[in-house]
């Protein structure tokens, strides 16, 4: 079996290839600059993670982020009677949203998060913590969907790390974003991680994989909910452990609002699905996971106020798809040709929120 450091380095083999190059060695000076600033803004003390160096190594920052939750989830699949091979998870470099699984002819493997995937959910989960839970929230809704609709836009040339940066503001609502990004964070590796354990399955078609990656990313998510919830936690910090429980299940709304957006850019009406159930179909599956496993009377209700801000938001995409694409809202339409049924179906008008 290969070690961690084995397949480090076959990892940094992938990015030396030229296939997912990176800028090695980044100069944080400026970005600690503008850190430090926003911070001192809002009065706030910097944290821990504003000590960088000046000089940043990007994979071995990615790979620093990733290891611990990799840990995480490799032992709850141990748990739940799974025995996962020694993994590494790292960055892929590029925009595209989407992430990975490499087995190794020695039984190992490498998983790969792409950059663009994780900086979406983060800037989109910032969006969210600073537009619920307030009296005041810092973000109105319609500032809320100016900012996504930034986002979206920068995603849709190419990568969404180029949208506008959001600034700081109170820690906690930095630490509500941060708390959310982390979950998604742990769903994308344990979903990854899910495939690794279909040797022993027969008879199932890609989509039927994904759905059954879904189902284990979900339920290791929750287990990690239970375990945060019987410590009790109250006020800000019950929200910050909901929220962080259904990351995963906001993240396929927000995908989905990517994939309009982007498709739409292009010139195209049609989401053509293959070998990928569609977004929303996946969250309404998390939903149901979590409605059976009585994780979702706890969490529910904080769902519906962040997934109230993204409705909300889904509309005003919708109208400016139609005011700068020139496409109003009944033509753009779904395909799912794994089903065999290839007419087109229409996407939701109003709302994005599911009701379990």
């Amino acid at each position: 079996m290969p070690t961690y450091n084995e397949l480090k380095e076959r990892y940094y083999q992938i990015t030396d290839s030229g296939e997912n190059p990176f800028i090695l060695e980044y100069d944080a000076r400026i970005l600690k600059e503008q850190l430090n600033h926003e911070v001192s803004i809002v009065g706030q003390e910097a944290p821990d993670g504003l000590g960088l160096p000046d000089v940043i190594d990007s994979r071995e920052l990615y790979l620093g982020i990733y290891r611990p939750i990799a840990d995480s989830v490799t032992a709850h699949y141990g748990h739940l009677g799974y025995a996962i091979p020694p993994i590494c998870v790292a960055a892929a470099n590029d925009g595209s949203l989407n992430a990975t699984v490499r087995r190794m002819f020695d039984a190992g493997a490498v998983v790969l998060v792409n950059v663009g995937l994780d900086n979406i959910l983060y800037q989109c989960f910032k969006v969210l913590a600073n537009s619920c839970f307030a009296d005041a929230p810092n973000y109105s809704r319609v500032q809320a969907s100016i900012a996504i609709i930034k986002i979206l836009t920068a995603s849709a040339h190419g990568d969404p790390r180029k949208a506008p940066r959001l600034a700081v503001t109170e820690a906690c609502y930095m630490m509500l974003a941060a708390d959310m990004h982390k979950s998604s964070e742990s769903f994308v590796i344990a979903h990854e991680l899910a495939h690794l354990t279909e040797d022993d399955l027969c008879c199932m078609s890609p989509v039927e994989y994904e759905f059954r990656a879904d189902k284990l990313g979900i339920v290791i998510n929750n287990r990690e909910f239970a375990e945060r919830a019987s410590r009790g936690p109250t006020g800000n910090e019950r929200i910050r452990v909901a929220a962080s429980a259904i990351a995963p299940i906001l993240s396929f709304e927000l995908l989905f609002m990517n994939r309009v957006f982007s498709s739409t850019s292009a010139g195209r009406t049609t989401l053509e699905y293959v070998q990928h159930p569609p977004e929303l179909a996946r969250r309404d599956a998390l939903i149901r996971s979590c409605v059976e496993d009585g994780t979702w009377q706890k969490i529910g209700a904080v769902y519906e106020v962040m997934s109230n801000v993204l409705s909300s938001t889904y509309v005003d995409v919708l109208a400016h798809i139609e005011s700068e694409h020139g496409f109003e809202r009944s033509e753009i339409t779904f395909t799912t040709s794994y089903t065999g049924a290839l007419e087109a179906s229409g996407i939701p008008e109003q709302s994005l929120s599911y009701k379990a």
